[in-house]
């Protein structure tokens, strides 16, 4: 129950009365408001926001809500039941590109397992798996976009940065250039990885170059730069 809500008791001091919108339930919050609990009775009544009807069913039970829902106002709650699961299956699946692909470096491929699938259905048995495409096309870009926003908020926050360029290799003797962001915000230090790419071919002053003038570039760091370390 929202603790900004005002609370009566009646004479018999086992009617509580919420007098602002209703801290429930999905369907009571969603289409109900005026709360009115009966503990003496073990009931509680609600008014539809759609129709002004007031709704009783047993206290800490929905079912005479759903049903007044679904048969008076059956376009207002399919529109809310699929809102819902979408947002379900928007959740679980950002969640799982996030933590799993992206933080634990888990294949693409993981969408296409038998096990994971069936792991996915057990925590949600309506969840509809998504598949390599989609997230190589769609999902990633969208992450990486709010990802940049939020890099760009942080240089445009900072008062004085300074910046560590990198190359290195990995075992297959692959080589890539790194810059990363050191700045103080709130009085706490805090590092940021600004870039990562990849180096094809030679690795000549130019292209480092260039790569470093874009990276100053997109975060606009010209002014705020003290200082460089490689």
């Amino acid at each position: 129950m929202n603790t900004n809500s005002i609370i009566t008791k009646g004479e018999s001091e086992s009617v509580i009365v919420v007098n602002d919108d209703v801290n429930g339930p999905p369907v009571i919050q969603e289409f109900f408001s005026k709360l009115n609990i009966n503990i003496e009775k073990n009931r509680w009544t609600c008014c539809c926001n759609i129709c002004s009807l007031s709704v009783t069913d047993t206290y800490r039970t929905t079912s005479n809500f759903l049903k007044h829902i679904k048969t008076k106002h059956r376009l207002a709650f399919d529109e809310w039941k699929n809102s819902t699961n979408n947002k379900r299956q928007q959740l679980l699946t950002n969640s799982l590109i996030r933590n799993l692909i992206i933080n634990m470096s888990l294949p693409l491929s993981i969408v296409d397992n038998e096990s994971f699938m069936n792991f996915m259905l057990d925590i949600d048995p309506k969840y509809k798996m998504i598949n390599r495409r989609d997230i190589t096309r769609s999902f990633l870009p969208i992450m990486y976009k709010k990802c940049i926003k939020k890099l760009q908020d942080i240089c445009n926050r900072s008062k004085y940065v300074s910046l560590t360029l990198d190359i290195w290799s990995d075992r297959r003797m692959r080589s890539y250039f790194g810059i990363t962001l050191h700045t103080i915000i709130d009085d706490q230090h805090k590092t940021y990885v600004l870039s990562f790419e990849r180096l094809k071919g030679k690795h000549s002053g130019d292209k480092l170059a260039a790569e470093f003038d874009r990276v100053i570039q997109m975060y606009n760091l010209k002014d705020k730069l003290v200082r460089i370390v490689t």
